[in-house]
């Protein structure tokens, strides 16, 4: 079986997908050991199967649905590869599928075990102290590459998030306008784009510290959150001003998105303070034919929203 760590490796080396990976130490198993199903399951804010072969939909929705199982927190507790047959004292539990054995390798995340690979077998097989071996060597390869994309993922955050807000940095909003330009252009379906300006960050800062400034603008990334649509993107635009990416929609629309977000924010603790939110709306193509001229008119319509004491919107062409 010198073949399934060799594909594990292989598979890594080539950036492939966390699930690739999984899947093809699953696919190896089954085709070598022939369970009645195999698969890998992690505790993802819940346990989650990652891969299975053999679980139908309906049960792998039902436990997901639990977001546990007590095989998964017998292995928790124990912390080491199990054997369960009709001697174990949690024999007959298992999962779909009754079995006469069960193995249960732990994965762990940084030291703690955060999931499981199984096989269930309908017939008792023996196995030799090599296969003991190796499927203790593929939780540890397991933990590794589970490990591995976690970090990834985390270095990919960090290269592409603000790190005060948590949305979209400037660098990864122009990555997105370029992908949603060539997407409208390709459907003839547009865009717009609203540019939200926090008004008054600097007296905040000056009057009641950088932290209560930094609270702020937290704040104000939370309530784009909150309000946007799944397939909307909001970024960090420079230090007072964020950005809102909104596909498939019209100037209306994206009036009413800024209504409802200062609606939000006149109901926070920043209203009557001197803060208030000026908002620039642009659509492409209608307003422009390129990303430069669009961003221009848009922090143009800012600028005149700034005008205005209090909350403003602004919508291209306001001349």
């Amino acid at each position: 079986m010198l073949g399934i760590v060799k594909e594990v490796l292989r598979a890594v080396s080539e950036d492939a997908y966390m699930e690739e990976v999984f899947s093809s130490v699953v696919w190896s198993l089954r085709d070598h050991y022939k369970p009645q199903s195999c698969g890998i399951m992690l505790d993802e804010n819940g346990l989650k199967v990652k891969v299975s072969r053999g679980l139908s939909y309906t049960y792998i929705k039902g436990l997901h649905s639990e977001g546990t199982h007590p095989l998964f927190e017998l292995v928790r507790r124990e912390g080491r590869l199990l054997v369960i047959n009709q001697e174990h004292s949690h024999y007959p539990t298992g999962f779909e599928h009754p079995y006469r054995l069960m193995v249960l390798t732990p994965v762990r995340r940084f030291g703690q075990v955060a999931g499981l690979l199984f096989m269930d077998f309908a017939q008792e097989v023996q196995f030799s102290p090599e296969d003991i071996e190796l499927f203790e060597l593929l939780g540890y390869m397991l933990s590794v590459v589970y490990g591995y994309y976690l970090l990834e993922d985390r270095v990919d955050s960090l290269e592409e998030k603000d790190t005060l807000t948590g949305v979209y940095n400037f660098k990864k909003f122009h990555e997105l306008l370029f992908t949603e330009v060539k997407r409208a252009d390709e459907t003839g379906h547009g865009f717009t784009l609203g540019l939200f300006a926090v008004t008054g960050l600097r007296m905040v800062n000056e009057r009641y510290g950088h932290v209560a400034g930094d609270n702020l603008l937290k704040e104000v990334a939370s309530l784009l959150e909150a309000e946007k649509r799944r397939f909307d993107v909001v970024a960090r635009y420079s230090p007072a001003k964020f950005v809102v990416i909104m596909p498939e929609s019209d100037k209306d629309f994206a009036r009413r998105f800024a209504e409802r977000v200062i609606g939000a924010f006149q109901r926070t603790q920043w209203e009557g303070k001197g803060v208030s939110l000026d908002v620039g709306i642009v659509a492409y193509p209608e307003d422009a034919d390129n990303e430069k001229l669009l961003l221009n008119r848009l922090e143009e319509c800012v600028v005149e929203a700034r005008r205005e004491k209090g909350h403003g919107i602004v919508v291209w062409p306001f001349r």
